[in-house]
């Protein structure tokens, strides 16, 4: 057995809770220093039976520091009000409410975007179910990142300040001539000799002001000019790109055949899979460890519930009847040998935890489930995954990761079928490779014992539990 397999005593009950809760952000169009007016907002995107809270106590918008941490960055609760952290910069703007789950909303504004606005944010919202139990439901994370300046924005910034000194020119101006009349309508009431000296005193200021006045406009002028030769020249260079485009375009372009990518080395780390009915997929690296947990399903009642789907590929034996017992196999492949390699892929999806870390860009969980109680007789053998395991309960660790959509290809070994735990409702795509989701079914004790440590773990469901997974083979 796996040197990671415990046994102890074990402690029972997590709930599980679902998210209806988004993150928006009104520009994805930023340039720090430059682009104003943008807000991050937390609210309700759902129906309102697909969250489990009836009463929101507190509301937090969190941001990524690392691989597995998250700080707070601004909250809104009934205890402190609105309240943002050293994580966001002072000068932001905060908005929110607590209550219903349909009124409750956090916003974080911009007023101009700086280094802080930019990374990976997630939403967490607190509150009580009907049965008066706390509740957390966490939205999706969502990347938020720099745009690469364009010669448009270029263009687009010399115009906008050109406006700017435009309207500084017309506002001095017309200031500076509204003052100096008033001066001279002043003089111009009292007709004593006073006044009089007065009057060509301020005649005498009038020129002077003017005279300096003159010389402000003139230099205001020459910029003015000067912004209006870069913005032509820019728009000439802009032109000169379009034909440089416009030239390419009109070349023929004769298409060679492209190779598709296809690694031979599966990424870094320790991990394990599901082995499918044709043996451990390729590898050229390491050689895979095998093993099998042998469970020992609900046994005592007139129907048993075991099922796999029609057609899977499971490795055999999957599902064993002897006398009035029941069984479920899983068959495991295992790689606990450390190799170098290239990190994990972005995507949707979860893989068996060996080691006592998942690899990087993934977070650890675990499903457990009872089995017979009753003269239980579940076994293991070879290696296994992470797990914590007796002859009636089974706790499997897995790492899962939802850090890019799961219609864009992943680039892993496609020479043999292979699994992967689906995650997020959509069986994550391999390029060169067709998904075919298949479920596993086992009938556990019926006295409800099943839970989750927390939402890392692969989509499935309690009472009985259902495995959802995605067989991937080459494409013909």
């Amino acid at each position: 057995m796996h040197p990671w397999v415990q046994v102890f005593t074990l402690v029972l009950g997590v709930s599980l809770t679902r998210a209806s809760f988004l993150l928006t952000i009104s520009n994805r169009n930023l340039h720090t220093d430059v682009t104003d007016h943008v807000t991050l907002e937390c609210s309700f995107w759902g129906d309102r039976t697909d969250s489990a809270i009836l009463n929101v106590t507190k509301i937090e918008i969190l941001k990524q520091r690392n691989a597995t941490l998250f700080d707070t960055a601004a909250q809104e609760n009934l205890a402190t009000g609105l309240v943002s952290t050293h994580v966001i910069s002072p000068t932001v703007v905060l908005s929110g409410n607590v209550g219903s789950v349909l009124q409750t909303f956090l916003k974080i504004t911009w007023p101009v975007v700086t280094s802080d606005a930019i990374g990976h944010f997630r939403c967490d919202v607190t509150g009580f179910d009907s049965q008066q139990q706390a509740v957390t439901e966490s939205s999706p994370v969502i990347a938020v990142q720099e745009t690469e300046i364009t010669p448009r924005d270029v263009l687009n910034f010399f115009l906008k300040q050109r406006d700017e000194i435009k309207a500084f020119c017309l506002d001095h101006i017309s200031t500076s001539g509204a003052v100096i009349e008033s001066h001279v309508s002043s003089v111009q009431e009292n007709q004593t000799a006073e006044n009089l000296a007065l009057e060509l005193s301020l005649k005498s200021e009038l020129n002077t002001g003017q005279a300096a006045q003159d010389t402000e406009i003139n230099n205001l002028k020459l910029k003015l000019n000067d912004l209006e030769t870069k913005l032509t020249e820019s728009e000439a260079a802009i032109k000169n790109l379009q034909n440089q485009l416009d030239d390419l375009k009109a070349v023929p372009v004769t298409l060679q055949p492209v190779q598709t990518y296809e690694p031979s080395f599966w990424p870094e780390g320790y991990f394990s899979l599901l082995m499918p009915d044709s043996g451990c997929p390729e590898s050229q690296r390491f050689t895979w460890a095998t093993g099998y947990r042998k469970f020992h399903t609900e046994s005592g009642n007139a129907t048993n519930l075991d099922a796999v789907s029609p057609n899977s590929h499971f490795k055999k034996p999957v599902m064993e009847t002897n006398n009035t017992n029941h069984y479920m196999y899983q068959h495991f492949c295992v790689n606990n040998v450390s190799v170098d390699g290239l990190p994990w892929p972005n995507g949707s999806y979860c893989i068996n935890k060996v080691a006592k870390s998942c690899p990087d860009g993934f977070h650890s969980g675990y499903i457990h489930w009872a089995g017979e109680i009753s003269d239980p007789m579940s076994s293991a053998s070879g290696s296994l995954p992470f797990a914590v395991i007796t002859d009636i309960h089974t706790y499997f660790y897995y790492c899962c990761r939802a850090d890019g959509p799961p219609t864009t290809p992943i680039h892993l070994p496609s020479a043999k079928p292979f699994y992967l735990y689906r995650y997020n409702g959509t069986c994550q795509h391999v390029t060169g490779m067709t998904a075919h989701p298949e479920t596993m079914t086992f009938d556990t004790d019926s006295r409800g014992w099943d839970n989750y440590e927390n939402n890392y773990h692969p989509d499935s469901q309690l009472h009985d539990v259902v495995f959802q997974t995605c067989y991937y083979q080459r494409d013909a």
